[in-house]
């Protein structure tokens, strides 16, 4: 989860593209495994849309 997000904003960024997008996906999946939700399925990120530290 968190190497693909990595992946894709370095690839974008490489191409200069806008990394909106990817940054704010990134910050969710970064915040899954913070959670402890690393090994889980993608779709973990909602826990941390629907609880905004």
């Amino acid at each position: 989860m968190g190497a693909t997000a990595d992946h894709i904003v370095e690839t974008s960024a490489s191409l200069g593209l806008d990394l909106a997008l990817p940054l704010a996906v990134r910050s969710h999946y970064r915040r899954a495994i913070e959670d402890g939700h690393g090994g889980d399925n993608w779709t973990r990120v909602i826990d941390g849309i629907r609880d905004p530290r």
